[in-house]
C-alpha cells in the first residue's frame, strides 16, 4: 500500500483508523472496510451553507437551476472578502459544491 492511499485514508473525519497502531496490517483490511466511506467524504456534494472549498481549488458546483459548472473561492484584492469566481448572478445561485476528483 502506498505512502499516498494510507494518507488519504487517515485524512478522512469519518475514519478513524491509524495505520501506526496496526503495523502488521497492509492496509487491505482497512481499504475494503473504509475505502467506501473515503469515496462518499471526498466525492460528496457540501451546501454552501455549510462549508466552502479550499481557496484556489476548482471545484464542482450545483446551481439553483440545477444546471452544474466548475467555480473556485478566491479573497478579492479590493475588499479582501472570500467569494465565488464568476458574475454576480452566477454566484448566487450556486447551492452546492464538489471537489473535483
Amino acid at each position: 500500500m502506498t505512502e499516498e492511499i494510507k494518507k488519504l485514508v487517515e485524512s478522512v473525519p469519518t475514519c478513524d483508523f491509524k495505520f501506526d497502531e496496526y503495523p502488521e496490517l497492509d492496509g487491505n483490511y482497512v481499504l475494503k472496510s473504509d475505502f467506501m466511506r473515503v469515496v462518499e467524504e471526498l466525492t460528496k456534494w457540501n451546501k454552501v451553507e455549510d462549508s466552502f472549498p479550499v481557496i484556489g481549488v476548482k471545484v464542482l458546483v450545483l446551481l439553483s437551476t440545477g444546471n452544474w459548472s466548475t467555480s473556485q473561492r478566491y479573497i478579492s484584492t479590493g475588499s479582501g472578502i472570500e467569494q465565488w469566481k464568476g458574475s454576480g448572478t452566477f454566484t448566487d445561485s450556486i447551492t452546492e459544491w464538489k471537489y473535483i476528483n
